[in-house]
């Protein structure tokens, strides 16, 4: 039997009627339409909360070198989240394991109810299931468990983005995750009022293992650089995957364009969990 903790419970207005429902569970309520929809509702009152974590000067003992561009992908991504509609922007710079921990558990214990949805980026190094605060390696599961629906009821139904510009899982495991996704998406009722505690994520990793991303001229990642292009054309009219795959050909033309030469490339990654449509208009 699933405990009540792995799967947030959804009511109808209609079940509530007669029920007396706590304030905290008010802001669980669905209409029977939003249950059923093939999209995302995306017109609360507010698009949504963002945080963006910058790590770019490391210790001695992480033998990591200072990422030399991080702070132009920093304004990058602020000004994209501005563009899209995000007011409530925390940003983070040079931060710690548990300084990076404690940030994320502080953003999802916000009031997300008037939100629409929920991004984090992440700029640092990485390594397979982890990326580093300026003091040693942490798990991304660590990091990402306050936003699951058993911790986050407010953000439990409705798109989660993290966009993390570091090296992380294999290869293996990442078409092992998007084929279970799949599988999960086909093969789940839409009828049920409870999802899983980790529907609703969109993670992008910027590389995959044995490709080393490096900066542009303009001492700006390529990854952050062609996401942030991509979306600033075409967020009016696609949806976040659909812009995302755009993401990833104009990576690989890019790439294309580099065979022959010495500088090392960077291949993104996406593992969906999404269980509808995302549309930020």
């Amino acid at each position: 039997m699933d405990s009540p903790d792995a799967f947030p419970s959804y009511r109808t207005q209609e079940n509530t009627e007669s029920e007396n429902v706590s304030l905290e569970h008010q802001n669980l309520i669905m209409t029977e339409e939003e249950l059923l929809s093939e999209k995302y509702k995306m017109d609360y009152p507010k698009r949504g909360t963002a945080i963006i974590i910058n790590n770019s000067n490391f210790k001695r003992e992480t033998q990591k070198p200072k990422r030399y561009g991080s702070a132009k992908d920093e304004v990058c991504m602020h000004e994209l989240l501005r563009k899209l509609a995000f007011q409530d922007i925390h940003v983070k710079t040079d931060r710690t394991c548990a300084q990076m921990k404690g940030d994320l558990k502080a953003v999802a214990e916000l009031n997300h109810s008037s939100y629409s949805c929920f991004v984090c980026v992440i700029l640092s190094y990485g390594e397979e299931g982890y990326v580093y605060g300026t003091d040693d390696k942490i798990s991304v599961d660590e990091l990402f468990e306050p936003f699951k629906g058993n911790n986050c009821q407010q953000l439990a139904g409705k798109p989660k983005l993290f966009i993390i510009q570091a090296c992380c899982a294999t290869e293996v495991q990442y078409r092992e995750e998007s084929d279970a996704a799949r599988e999960k998406e086909e093969e789940e009722d839409i009828a049920l009022i409870k999802i899983p505690s980790e529907a609703d994520f969109l993670t992008v990793y910027s590389e995959v293992p044995g490709h080393f991303g490096w900066e542009s001229d303009m001492k700006k990642s390529w990854f952050i650089q062609s996401l942030s292009e991509v979306f600033l054309d075409e967020w009016e009219n696609k949806d976040v995957l659909t812009m995302l795959t755009r993401v990833l050909r104009k990576m690989d033309i890019h790439l294309e364009t580099l065979k022959g030469r010495s500088k090392s490339i960077q291949i993104p990654c996406i593992t969906s969990m999404l269980t509808k449509s995302w549309f930020f208009k």
